[in-house]
């Protein structure tokens, strides 16, 4: 699986934007990035078990750690108690030996004591449970427990905080993206057309350069903006046609309701993807194209007019009337509608023309709707001419503004449109438009410009023609979002043009004359917002017609995306119980309920019931029902005496919906929700509760407002009162806390609010409200309320006189509302779920929505709307509620008229108490497009159930392959999970198939297995429902419950098996999708190219960068979280300008291309290195340091910052370029490079080696493994805790002042110290020294009196001063109060001074002469950190990290001990401690996210940054050379980096350094030997010849030739007390043993004699032996079948010495392919049958070796040369593979790089393609002079298990090889031994290399650099009563175990070898000297 971390973070905040919970959670587990701890609290509250343990499968397992072993015990252990609770013991029984059965084996007394629980009636008698309590306290002790067991566990590290990200940051990035398209075309267009996101936008014009994008990147769809309110990014788009218009809520409603409800696909398409302004040809520039106001109507607009003279004054009608209005009156026209009006004066007498239904005209041309157009004239009553219209179409007629032409545009029957000029005279046509469309939903209407354009709306568009040519002119689609045939009007002057748009907008479009009018015009305006509070007030005498001033129109940009009235729904809830107002209103935290408390006490809660297809959150689909418990009871609070007008009712309630506190005035009373039961009471007179809260922390305590103005803190277990809080002067009225800033607000009547701190109950602050002067009076209700937002930092205050949002920290009000001159007061309001929203309730009855952001109002809900007709007006909202999980979702709370003669009316009002509204066109509106792209990148990045439940929760694709695999596998409770995502059983006849179908087939298969318990359980449930539309058939299907065989049934004869059936019904349902309306258009993917999103972001990235306004030619980019900014620019968020592309200019703006941005974008390169990274996201604890790595690409190796010009000479003189690259054998931990050898540099690593290197020819000088010289001078303790831990590193390595010594401190106790001859190259050993308890953390030199002295720190908190000669303790210096982390010695005037650091961030400066600390201060941060000084010695530096993750760079003033300068731009969440190095007296350098950092030591801003091509890690340790020209960092993959200046570059290429060329001086000492230099070859691809490359030689200081060869050096076995051996048992007499092999269990060997005869050994599973494996302790069994077979090969006819006997194993060790010079045979190990045989000699086999993707295909190696590719099981040769000379002796595979790599007798090695089967390289072996080959001399082969490099045997050489290029790597010769190498074998580890010389000793080599460490004598393993002459011949490696191997002696026996128990492996000596013997 790939991914990029932030990526992930932004569709994380895209779902939760767009409500897809089930999606994003489902992200959040399959990746692992991100834990949701309010969900999994959420899952332990309710008691979702499985769902919890499912989640948090997803981060952790029980086996990872101590942690969270303890986090799964835990919530298995609550579920156990639960079930007990409620006397299940079969479920308790059950979890018990399921669920911890798992923990039994670390705690087995504790799982016995468990299950004794069983047995006892309560288990809480028990006396360790007397305190459990009751399920939900348990639960929240339970989640509080989880909560610091994660804090503590390393897996859930940076994964508990989700990042700050600005609103809709997706859809912004793509929003940008797609204006860098728009910017990189040649050809810009006005009004782009952008169609879709699945491909770039071109303009219909070419790019300006082909260029490919930096990266191969993947694209991030957008998707709409989810909630009220444009969006953020709306002025991001200056495209204003933009494919899915990001700017317009209202444009995106459609997309999601379209996908998952219609079937009209295209016509979903052409809403949401309109065409924008395509033009061929120069559009006039007086033209109105350009969208200047977008009006928002009460009603939808039928028809506009412009006033003839006011321009900008607007005549709409909104709905069609009866009835005429005019300033006299009204007439009664027509009977029937009326169709049409006009005005005349014929006889300078206005007269009013009107046409209707009744077919009459009031007094021309007229239309019918039959196609009829008849001329009048007023003085005669009959027509005076009498025509047809094209297409016999309903049409309007108009003229020009001259009178001259005539035009008509209509629509007919059939949809097809036309527009035409007529001959008004003689009544035919003179021109036809073209381009009208053929398929219109309605009648197209038209209008003309002056006489000049024609303009008609048609398909979403506005059309434009001139009079005098039929072409089409342009298209114009106003920013989309017009209806099909859109009402279009031109002003008189034609520089406005009015077209009617969807959600009862009008929208006003202009040219430039327009525009200025728009700005400039100073006519009297209509305030409308006034008008629509008025007129929305009046129940009758309503007025239609708005007449509007365009350019004083308040708010319309504001208004451009609000939700309509006329959308929304509501259902009133049905009350059996009769009660007052309704005063306090809660939904359910759950969502699945709403309840209510009356003025009467009485509570009312109703649920709505979930079922399979439909889940149970509230909704307006249906009612739900009045809950009440099977008891009867009611919750009812005490009343006091007062008047229910004086009464305050509240109540809170507890976060996991199972309690209630509430009162009416008197007691305050604790109810169960579940039985409504009373648990507990308290009386708090004589005051009383006005408002409650719970405290979220613990919700046994409460907060209580009370009517004498004070607050009580309260206990609500034992109603025990803790706090009384004073402060305000009346009333409380509103409470609410923040559990984030650990604060209490409270308001009061006194309109006064207060801060209070919740740890010590105290007041902090307190202001009062701003009271609108003038008209509010206060009074006893004038309540003040608060609530906090959802992030916990800002709160809603309400007044009756306004709204208003505080900042909680100062009290600080950001936005504000009055009601000024609205009047109605405000009752109540709340925050939306999503915060977005503020839903307000006046006393009028009306509902306000503003917006959170602003407050400003976006919509008012008249009360008509969601009140019945006949209610009075005296019955209007009280209360507001909103939906915990639905933001467009509200509850109301209803009074109702006290008069009680209205019999009827209060029966109507009973069943109205509650209402709620649903905004059903918002129904988590998404882009379709976006909802694509990122389904297409979870499937790349293989996120399958996140895909899946992504196409579930939206329905915008159905996976049909998917969907297929459910069913075939019979997973049908998923198939129809899935399924119902589309579609439910009853939505048309279809879906009722479809289930009808599935749920069919699982009761035929239940029958089938007779089970007829679960059938009838099928059927009763799953198969009711469809019995009422087929009874007979249901009937039918019950009978076969008694039949024994369902098959004997007349129509199931034909049944078969269950797959044809599945197979069969398959089929079936894929016909049915194909017709089913509501999926055939979703079963299609749409051609997406790969990588789709992330190439969107790229393309935003590039956007930002040229919108930079000092853009750096290689910026840095570090997140995608923000915009980015290249230094010098202020980091403020301004909007992008809108005049980024200058469309309307035609000018290309000059921006760079696609590539420019080289490598500052995100890395969205490699798919491989995406695959690692989300893999470390999962199983890392390091999370910070994958997230970095996979957020940056490679950095740039100069960034300026601060907008700071940068010195070109500066810059030049850092080290900044790769120039080499080392591989070290394991992972580095610190560097140091020669005070004197400036390439020089030693290397300490996790392992314990220690490395010298000389970098310029990348060789290897010296490496030590670590040892203990001298055991006895060594500690017992130390030497126990080596025994239990062997594992060593290296904390420090350190090179001493003159370079003559250098020194090592370890993870453990030791320090150790080496000489070093410069002269010679020569290294020693010079002490030991057992130094601290545990670790030592640092070492350092210093010379205080002309002595040379060592000083170690350590985790023991000691100081330790050492003699460097003769290793004596000088001082101890104590004081620390932790571990000392680092050590800094330093000389000034004369005096010898020591600066020491400790774990908990103190410092202590010390004298040599003082045992006590000179000085103690604290570090920045209490970081630990290192300290340096610079080369001048006059300035201290130090830089490290604390706990937090926040690093610091400091100078300091080392006299004073304070700090003088901090450095600026270390990161403020490092992973590790940050390194630090100084250069000179010039540069800082520190290693922090993945980068190297550098300053001037006298700027506190960074000076750059480099990358060194990528591949740091998080904290990457770094040393410069003494002269500052080179500077060694830390890489990935064992790697270490050398940068370089123009100075080091010239170092590296003369080798000044005083560096030698190893390389060269082997040579020559190979030569003493009479050894040729061996030279690596690379072959050439498909050549039969090999290509000898001669290595160049460098001038090379001689070394002495015993400091070369370590063989003479390693250590030696001479005696059995070292090892232990056992020899094989065995009862068949064999001759030598030519081949051996472990099988891959490792409990067993497989011997080949030369006779032929297979020798198989198994260990048996026993009490000593658990697992089987092959071991020394006990001896194994010669394996034989029953049936007593031998497995022996056939034998050639030649001698036997000739024969090359061969074999090799199948992966499973179940079969076993061997020859012996004749046939191969096929053997099967368990019963030894020869399955087949096969290749009849001549030419015989000598090797053979499994291709492991395929182990029916073999490589055999045969005695002519050739190698044959065979398929043993279609009996044929595939390939022939000829190149070497002689018989083929080694073959093995590297399944990683698809290769076969062969040898031969004839010591040369080819490299073969294993997919085209054809030679790619060959080598030859260099063999040194004077050795004589023969038939015997074999080279073998085989693979690391790195699948990249491979061991080379021969009798006079070891060779380790890289496989792509056959480059040697390592080699050992035989040099001074006489016996030659007849067998070697890597161990199991890699790590050492096994081989067996032909006078039996066993050789031990370091596989790293085939260094000979140990010989084993053949006297150890062999019985003393063997002859002399027996020894191995072959050698085999156990599988598991890296210390055990197998010999094959010559007298056909195999003895097994291993390590001393003691010793548990073998002890290596480090090559001695400098150990020049590899390479």
């Amino acid at each position: 699986m790939s991914g990029d971390r932030e990526i992930l973070f932004l569709i994380r905040q895209f779902c939760d934007e767009g409500n897809l919970q089930k999606t994003l959670h489902m992200l959040e587990q399959e990746t692992g990035f991100f834990f949701d701890m309010k969900y999994f609290e959420e899952l332990l509250m309710t008691g979702n078990w499985h769902l919890a343990e499912s989640y948090l499968s997803g981060f952790t397992r029980i086996d990872s750690n101590l942690f969270s072993m303890k986090m799964y015990f835990e919530i298995r252990k609550q579920k156990f108690f639960e079930a007990l609770e409620k006397h299940d013991s079969a479920m308790a029984l059950d979890i018990l030996s399921k669920d911890m059965k798992v923990f039994a084996p670390s705690n087995e007394m504790l799982y016995k004591e468990m299950a004794s629980l069983l047995t006892m009636d309560d288990f809480r008698n028990h006396q360790s449970l007397s305190a459990y309590g009751d399920s939900i306290s348990s639960r929240r002790r339970l989640v509080d427990q989880i909560k610091l067991l994660m804090e503590a566990n390393p897996q859930f590290q940076r994964k508990l905080e989700f990042p700050e990200l600005e609103k809709s940051r997706l859809r912004r990035l793509i929003s940008q993206g797609l204006n860098w398209q728009h910017s990189q075309r040649a050809h810009h267009r006005a009004e782009p057309q952008i169609n879709t996101f699945f491909s770039d936008h071109n303009c219909s014009g070419q790019l300006k350069e082909q260029i490919p994008l930096p990266f191969q990147v993947m694209s991030i769809p957008i998707l709409p903006f989810v909630g009220n309110g444009p969006p953020s990014i709306l002025p991001e788009s200056r495209i204003p046609g933009i494919a899915v218009n990001l700017g317009n809520q209202n444009n995106l409603d459609a997309t999601l309701e379209g996908i998952k409800d219609s079937c009209n696909a295209s016509r979903i398409g052409s809403r949401t993807s309109p065409d924008k302004m395509v033009l061929d040809i120069k559009v006039p520039e007086d033209l109105p194209k350009t969208v200047e106001r977008c009006i928002d109507m009460h009603h939808s607009p039928t028809s506009m007019d412009f006033h003839p003279y006011k321009d900008t004054l607007l005549l709409v009608l909104k709905t069609i009337w009866l009835l005429i209005r005019t300033l006299n009156g009204q007439i009664d026209a027509h009977s029937g509608a009326v169709n049409d009006l006009a005005f005349s004066s014929p006889y300078e007498q206005l007269l009013v023309i009107t046409c209707g239904e009744d077919k009459f005209i009031q007094f021309l041309f007229s239309t019918s709707t039959n196609g009829e157009i008849k001329a009048w004239l007023f003085d005669n009553t009959g027509p005076s001419v009498v025509f047809d219209a094209p297409g016999h179409s309903c049409v309007r007629m108009a003229y020009s503004a001259d009178g001259k032409r005539l035009f008509s545009c209509g629509t007919n029957k059939d949809g097809d449109s036309y527009m035409v000029e007529w001959n008004d005279t003689e009544g035919y046509l003179t021109r036809i438009y073209h381009e009208l469309g053929k398929s219109s939903a309605g009648i197209v209407q038209f209008s003309i410009s002056r006489n000049r354009f024609l303009v008609a709306g048609d398909g979403h568009l506005i059309k434009f023609w001139e009079v005098d040519n039929v072409k089409l002119l342009a298209v114009v689609d106003a920013n989309g979002g017009l209806p099909a045939n859109p009402y279009v009007c031109f002003n008189k002057e034609g520089t406005l043009l009015a077209v009617s748009a969807d959600d009862n907008k009008i929208k006003i479009l202009a040219n430039d004359v327009g525009s200025q009018m728009l700005q400039s015009s100073a006519f009297c305006s209509v305030d409308s917002t006034g008008y629509f509070s008025k007129s929305s007030q009046k129940e009758k005498n309503r007025t239609d017609v708005l007449m509007l001033e365009l350019n004083k129109f308040l708010n319309t940009r504001e208004y451009s995306s609000i939700t309509q009235v006329s959308h929304c729904q509501s259902v009133s809830l049905p009350s059996e119980v009769k009660t007052n107002m309704i005063c306090r209103l809660v939904y359910t935290n759950t969502g699945n309920g709403i309840l209510a408390l009356s003025a009467e006490g009485v509570h009312l809660y109703w649920k709505w019931p979930g079922n399979q297809y439909k889940n149970h959150l509230v909704t307006t689909n249906h009612a739900p029902q009045l809950w009440q418990p099977r008891s009867g009871l009611m919750m009812i609070n005490d009343l006091n005496d007062d008047p229910l007008q004086l009464v305050t009712p509240c109540f809170a309630l507890s976060k996991n919906d199972s309690y209630i506190l509430s009162t009416s005035g008197k007691t305050v009373s604790l109810f169960n929700m579940v039985t409504f039961e009373k648990i507990r009471s308290c009386l708090l007179s004589p005051s009383a509760a006005t408002c409650i809260a719970f405290y979220p922390s613990d919700y046994n305590i409460v907060a209580i407002g009370m009517d004498d103005s004070t607050i009580l803190i309260c206990n609500v277990r034992e109603f025990e009162f803790m706090h009384r809080l004073s402060g305000h002067l009346k009333r409380i009225s509103g409470l609410a806390f923040s559990n984030t800033l650990k604060v209490l607000i409270s308001s009061s009547v006194d309109a006064q609010i207060i801060l209070w701190d919740v740890i010590m109950w105290e007041k902090k602050k307190s202001i009062s409200l701003q009271i609108c002067v003038g008209w509010w009076m206060p009074s006893a209700t004038s309540e003040a309320k608060v609530q906090f937002h959802r992030n916990q930092k800002h709160f809603l205050s309400v007044h009756e006189t306004q709204l208003a949002i505080f900042d909680a920290i100062n009290m600080e009000c950001l936005v504000q509302w009055t009601n000024g001159d609205f009047r109605a007061r405000i009752l109540h309001g709340t925050f939306s779920c999503d915060g977005k929203l503020v839903y307000a309730v006046m006393i009028n009855g009306i509902v306000m929505i503003l917006s959170s952001s602003d407050l400003i109002p976006r919509v008012q809900i008249d009360p008509s709307v969601y009140l019945p007709p006949n209610i009075g007006s005296l019955v209007y909202p009280v209360v507001v509620a909103a939906h915990p999980h639905k933001p467009s979702q509200i509850a109301l709370g209803l009074t109702q008229s006290i008069d009680e003669t209205a019999a009827d009316l209060k029966r109507v009002i009973n069943s109205c108490c509650v209402l709620f509204l649903n905004n059903t066109k918002k129904k988590n509106s998404y882009c379709k497009d976006l909802l694509f792209l990122i389904r297409q990148f979870c499937d790349e990045e293989k996120l399958q159930k996140t895909a899946h439940m992504l196409e579930q929760e939206t329905g915008c694709f159905f996976d049909m392959n998917y969907f297929e695999e459910l069913v075939m596998t019979g997973n049908w409770s998923e198939a129809e999970k899935y399924l119902s995502g589309f579609t439910g059983v009853e939505d048309n006849k279809y879906s009722m198939k479809m289930y009808f179908e599935i749920r069919k087939q699982k009761f035929f298969e239940t029958l089938d297995k007779h089970d007829v318990t679960m059938a009838l359980d099928i059927l009763l449930k799953d198969l009711k429902v469809f019995a009422a539309s087929n009874e007979e058939l249901y009937k039918e299907m019950t009978l076969l419950l008694t039949m024994d065989d369902f098959r004997t049934h007349h129509s199931l004869s034909s049944y078969g098996n269950v797959i044809s059936a599945r197979r069969q019904m398959m089929d079936e349902i894929k016909l049915i999708i194909e017709a089913n309306p509501l999926l055939n258009i979703k079963i299609e993917f749409p051609r997406i190219e790969n990588s789709r999103l992330r190439r969107l972001i790229n393309q935003s990235l590039n956007w930002q960068h040229i919108k930079c306004a000092y853009p750096q030619p290689e910026p840095r980019i570090e997140s995608l979280f923000s915009d980015h900014k290249c230094s010098g620019e202020s980091n403020e968020q301004n909007p992008l300008p809108s005049e980024v592309m200058s469309p309307l200019s035609g000018k290309s703006v000059g921006c760079p291309s696609e590539s420019r941005i080289s490598t500052g974008s995100i890395n969205l390169r490699n798919q491989n290195n995406l695959a690692m990274t989300l893999e470390g996201v999962k199983d890392s604890g390091n999370v910070f340091q994958i997230s970095s790595r996979m957020s940056l690409d490679k950095m740039v190796s100069h960034t300026p910052m601060q907008g700071q010009e940068l010195k070109l000479s500066l810059l030049d003189e850092i080290p900044r370029t790769v120039e080499r690259c080392m591989d070290m054998s394991s992972s580095p931990t610190c560097l140091d490079f020669h005070p004197a050898k400036q390439t020089l540099l030693l290397v300490g690593s996790s392992i314990g080696d220690v490395e010298m290197w000389d970098i310029t020819s990348e060789v290897k000088l010296f490496r030590n493994a670590f040892m203990i010289w001298k055991r006895e001078a060594i500690s017992v303790l130390f030497l126990t805790d080596l025994d239990k831990d062997p594992h060593m590193s290296v904390n420090r390595a350190l090179w001493s002042p003159d370079g003559s010594i250098f020194g090592v401190a370890y993870s453990k106790h030791i320090v150790q110290l080496y000489s070093y001859h410069a002269i010679t190259n020569y290294t020693e050993k010079k002490l030991e020294i057992d130094a601290h308890l545990g670790g030592v953390n640092d070492l350092a030199f210093s010379s205080p009196y002309d002595q040379l002295l060592v000083i170690t720190c350590g985790e023991d908190k000691f100081i330790q001063v050492w003699d460097s000669e003769s290793g004596s303790k000088q001082y101890t210096l104590e004081g620390h109060d932790a571990p000392v982390y680092s050590i800094c010695p330093h000389v000034k005037e004369d005096i010898h001074v020591l600066f020491s650091t400790s774990t908990n961030g103190e410092i202590r400066v010390w004298l040599f002469e003082n045992m006590g600390p000179k000085v103690v201060y604290d570090t920045p941060g209490s970081s630990c950190m290192r300290m340096a000084y610079s080369a001048d010695g006059r300035r201290l530096f130090s830089c490290g990290t604390n706990k937090d993750g926040d690093s610091f760079l400091v100078e300091w003033n080392d006299t004073e001990g304070y700090v003088t300068r901090t450095y600026h731009g270390l990161g403020k969440a490092a992973t590790g401690i940050v390194q630090f190095s100084t250069s000179r007296n010039q540069f800082l350098v520190a290693g922090d996210e993945h980068l190297i950092k550098v300053w001037d030591m006298d700027d506190a801003q960074i000076l750059t940054v480099v990358d060194a091509d990528g591949d740091l890690p998080a904290t990457p340790y770094i040393c410069f050379n003494k002269e500052g020209t080179l500077l060694a960092a830390f890489a990935d993959e064992n790697k270490i980096k050398i940068l370089a200046n123009a100075i080091g570059r010239q170092l590296l290429q003369t080798s000044n350094g005083g560096s030698f060329d190893s390389t060269r001086y082997l040579s020559e000492s190979f030569q003493k030997l009479g050894i040729r230099p061996t030279s690596t070859s690379a072959g050439v691809r498909t050549q039969d010849k090999s290509i000898l490359m001669e290595e160049k030689m460098k001038p090379q200081v001689p070394l002495e030739l015993n400091k070369v060869f370590n063989s003479q050096k390693c250590s030696k076995i001479l005696q059995v007390s070292s090892c232990q051996s056992l020899r094989l048992p065995f009862e068949v007499k064999t001759s030598k043993i030519c081949r051996l092999i472990y099988t891959n269990a490792g409990n067993g060997i497989f011997a080949l004699a030369a006779d032929g005869i297979h020798l198989p050994w198994r260990w048996s599973a026993n009490q000593c032996n658990n697992f089987g494996k092959a071991t020394t302790d006990h001896a194994p069994q010669l394996f034989k079948p029953r049936n007593g077979y031998l497995m022996m090969n056939e034998l050639a006819d030649d001698n036997l010495k000739l024969i090359s006997p061969c074999f090799a194993l199948s992966k499973n060790d179940s079969y076993l392919l061997s020859a012996s010079g004749k046939m191969v045979s096929l053997f099967n190990t368990m019963t030894f049958k020869r399955m087949r045989s096969f290749l009849t000699p001549p030419p015989a086999a000598t090797c053979m070796a499994f291709y492991p993707p395929d182990n029916n295909i073999l490589s055999i190696g045969m005695d002519d040369s050739t190698i044959l590719i065979y398929n043993i099981r279609l009996k044929e040769v595939i390939s022939r593979l000829t190149g070497h000379l002689k018989r083929i002796t080694g073959l093995a595979f590297s399944d990683t790089l698809k290769i076969l790599v062969s040898s031969a007798v004839d010591a040369q090695i080819i490299l073969w393609d294993s997919t085209k089967w054809e030679k790619v390289y060959s080598i030859s072996l260099q063999i040194p002079i004077g050795w004589l080959p023969s038939e015997t001399s074999e080279t073998n082969v085989q693979f690391h298990q790195d699948q990249k490099h491979f061991l080379a045997v021969h009798e006079t050489q070891l060779a380790i090889y890289e496989a792509t290029n056959l480059k040697s790597v390592n080699q050992w010769m035989i040099g001074d031994f006489c016996a030659r190498i007849l067998c070697a074998t890597f161990s199991c580890d890699n790590q050492l290399v096994y081989a067996v010389m032909r006078d039996g000793i066993v050789m031990i080599l370091k596989a790293s650099d085939l260094g000979p460490r140990l010989e084993i004598d053949p006297s150890v393993y062999l019985p003393p009563n063997v002859s002399s002459r027996v020894q191995p011949i072959v050698v085999a490696a156990h599988p598991q175990k890296p210390n055990q191997f197998a010999l094959g002696l010559s007298d056909g026996g195999v003895v097994i070898v291993e390590p001393s128990k003691s010793q548990g492996q073998w002890i290596l000596s480090p090559p001695v000297d400098n150990g020049f013997a590899a390479k």
